[in-house]
């Protein structure tokens, strides 16, 4: 259903639709389960470095690729903007004819077409791969005898890379950031694993473990307690809100690893850290990436801190492995977050792996790993091209929930409530309960009723800010959100 009142499209996620559309059109050819087999056996695929155990197994990227890749990121990003623009006009104007479906539709890489397959929008969705004059024109009568069926295809496909469309993904509904056409990770040392926060410093003791795990779910719960209060939350009309993902970008631990669909906010994570002095995000300086062991922290698990390392997966293929819910081969699951109250998850174009201990991207045979070698003028680059990172941690003002956050971090403190939500969570019978808060009253824990992590008044300046409140969905600015 289109409201167009608001501009947002309320659907299902158009790879819903996909993986039956394109196998009914083109057979085979559409099938999930042949382009995803077809991948993996590509030399696209094996021609990057997809496990990794060392620092000398990740291939190098020079800072002019590395620049080329961005250039390439942004061009895509324009390209699909552009079609996206061109379709609604001629969709306005009700100039959109089977013709016009055809061009699109080869745009989008789910046709044939003018554009070279891995110029498309969508390079890994469909084999028309052909050796043949004559297997060339059954595929061009696949698209003849189905014009129905491949212009809903891509009406759903405009959809699904529409900014501000709702739709549904896993039982919850997610207000989309658009177009992905790839999913990274950028991280600026080699540090051996890349794991959850959760789980970094986790004890091989199954008892000290499974406390751990219980004061940082501990920690979630009250963090979602919190939220709760706040008018934001309650009233907010984009979706659902995640409040894993919320306390995972403002450094609350939790088994979600980061993902981003924009290169830039990838480099940033690989070339900046926060000054241990001011608390503030900066750019690497020599001293920090001159040897191997530059930094100790990255010393002590064997990393190296010369290089920025990238995590890159097709977007589309994540996607299409999802929604066709194979269990072989498939891609990892990576759950979008979209836009949400707070600004950091949508500044970041945030997705997340929900992950278990065991989880290393660096392990994850669906990501591509490359190293770069640091450098000051690099750093400095990306740190300004990322407004000395505005774009990615934008100021909130009043509707900033940072304090929160890094109370309930140090804190020592925490609710009943919390507790037996997590004791809940993590499957720890009730009767348990008080042999539990012992433990954690013998680590200098103390459970309360209610801890007031924000005082009335901050909640009360919270909710008075997010009346006039100003969003950027669908490329407009929302006030207050009254729909």
């Amino acid at each position: 259903m289109r409201d167009t009142n608001n501009g947002l499209f309320i659907c299902g996620n158009g790879y819903q639709t996909l993986t039956d559309t394109l196998e009914l059109i083109y057979g085979e050819r559409g099938s999930a389960k042949h382009n995803l087999e077809r991948h993996f056996d590509s030399d696209e695929y094996h021609s990057g470095c997809h496990y990794a155990n060392s620092i000398e197994q990740i291939p190098e990227l020079t800072e002019d690729l590395l620049w080329q890749c961005v250039d390439r990121h942004e061009l895509f990003q324009r390209y699909a903007k552009k079609t996206q623009e061109q379709y609604d006009a001629l969709l306005a104007q009700g100039k959109m004819t089977h013709s016009e479906y055809e061009v699109v539709a080869g745009i989008m890489g789910i046709a044939p077409g003018q554009t070279d397959r891995v110029d498309t929008l969508f390079p890994h969705l469909l084999d028309l791969y052909v050796s043949s004059e004559e297997e060339a024109e059954e595929v061009y009568c696949c698209v003849r005898d189905n014009p129905k069926p491949l212009e809903l295809l891509v009406d759903r496909m405009m959809d699904s890379i529409r900014d501000g469309q709702i739709f549904e993904y896993n039982g919850h509904r997610i207000c989309s950031q658009g177009y992905a056409r790839f999913y990274y990770r950028g991280e600026n040392a080699y540090n051996v694993r890349s794991i959850a926060s959760l789980f970094r410093g986790r004890s091989r003791d199954p008892q000290k473990a499974e406390i751990q795990d219980l004061i940082a779910e501990t920690k979630i719960c009250d963090f979602s307690i919190w939220l709760k209060q706040l008018d934001c939350v309650n009233q907010w009309p984009l979706g659902d809100v995640f409040h894993g993902a919320v306390a995972q970008h403002y450094g609350i631990a939790t088994n979600g690893l980061d993902v981003t669909s924009d290169l830039k906010v990838a480099l940033f994570f690989a070339c900046c850290t926060i000054d241990k002095e001011s608390g503030q995000w900066r750019p690497l300086r020599a001293n920090e990436f001159s040897t191997a062991d530059s930094r100790p922290e990255v010393a002590k698990r064997g990393g190296d801190s010369r290089y920025g390392i990238l995590f890159s997966a097709p977007a589309d293929l994540c996607e299409l492995s999802h929604a066709a819910q194979l269990q072989s081969p498939h891609f990892t699951n990576i759950t979008p977050i979209g836009y949400q109250p707070f600004l950091r998850c949508a500044a970041q174009h945030g997705y997340l792996i929900e992950t278990g201990f065991s989880y290393d991207m660096f392990l994850d045979p669906c990501f591509a790993k490359v190293k770069f070698r640091h450098s000051e003028d690099l750093c400095e680059k990306i740190f300004n091209l990322m407004e000395q990172g505005r774009q990615v941690y934008p100021e909130e003002h009043d509707m900033d929930c940072e304090a929160v956050a890094r109370a309930i971090r140090s804190s020592k403190e925490y609710t009943r409530r919390a507790f037996q939500w997590a004791m809940a969570y993590l499957q720890l019978p009730s009767v348990r309960e008080t042999e539990l808060s012992e433990k954690l009253s013998q680590l200098g824990y103390k459970q309360c009723d209610e801890i007031a992590w924000a005082s009335p008044e901050v909640i009360d300046r919270i909710n008075r800010a997010w009346k006039t409140a100003e969003y950027p969905v669908n490329g407009k600015f929302r006030f207050g959100f009254a729909l």
